[in-house]
């Protein structure tokens, strides 16, 4: 019999993830940007907050984006231009996550790269959550245009 109200899908509270292993780091930072950036934003985001981080920081751009700076860690997407919006860049992004990290980091986060990251914060609120649970973090402000986001494996 047909059932109106039963659906297939498991309620994402009820999946349990196995608990990650203490060999990984805590976060991978995704910062998206574009070659516009790369001499100019990249820089001051290594300068302020991405030595802090308790994981890693990977800039991704377009294709043919290259940078001088050793600090900055950088993947070229290939196929990727820095025209607006960016949802090639950010898919590609996060396949190339997936495909390289997904086991070598409990959390992972996608920043833009005008933003600023209260390191101490964000390792305090990371490491109180039980990551063998699924959890979508968004805080949506009227004052702040851009929105990281936060995904467990």
């Amino acid at each position: 019999m047909n059932n109106p109200n039963r659906t297939n899908s498991i309620p994402i509270s009820s999946v349990n993830l196995p608990r990650v292993s203490q060999k990984k780091q805590l976060v991978l930072i995704a910062v998206m940007t574009s070659k516009e950036f790369l001499m100019t934003r990249a820089p001051t985001v290594m300068r302020t907050w991405a030595e802090r981080v308790p994981g890693q920081v990977i800039f991704f751009s377009s294709e043919g984006s290259t940078t001088n700076d050793s600090r900055i860690n950088l993947v070229s997407l290939p196929a990727v231009t820095d025209t607006y919006p960016p949802q090639k860049k950010s898919f590609l992004m996060m396949k190339y996550i997936y495909d390289h990290y997904l086991n070598k980091f409990e959390w992972f986060m996608r920043v833009d790269d005008d933003v600023y990251i209260r390191t101490d914060n964000l390792e305090r609120l990371l490491r109180s959550i039980d990551n063998r649970k699924f959890f979508h973090f968004e805080k949506k402000n009227i004052f702040l245009s851009k929105n990281p986001f936060f995904l467990n494996r």
